[in-house]
């Protein structure tokens, strides 16, 4: 799976009015969430609009210690190499680890 904006601010911000269906989300598909490092900003940046810095600072942290450490570009990877079966030529073993969990739960 992989989060977008609108479903992180709605997981941390209680008082968003899809706060609810995102923990339900959440709940019912246990799956590991990727998250790319831009929609990291965006959801930093619209939670400090929303509840402050400082409980942008903390949420960031949350999401850190459970996020990979995989960029804008390795996503652009793993997206063309699942989309197009082909093998990548990759030393990164974050990334390589995660296209090949995304091709067992595909197949």
């Amino acid at each position: 799976m992989i989060a977008d904006t609108s479903f992180l601010v709605a997981l941390f911000i209680e008082e968003d009015e899809l706060h609810e269906k995102s923990i339900n989300e959440l709940e019912k598909n246990k799956k590991e969430i990727l998250i790319t490092d831009r929609i990291l900003e965006e959801t930093f940046t619209v939670i400090c609009y929303k509840k402050g810095v400082d409980y942008a600072l903390m949420i960031y942290e949350i999401i850190k210690k459970f996020r990979k450490k995989l960029s804008f570009a390795d996503y652009t990877v793993i997206y063309l190499a699942l989309k197009d079966n082909e093998k990548i030529l990759c030393f990164d073993e974050e990334l390589n680890k995660t296209i090949n969990y995304r091709r067992r739960i595909q197949d």
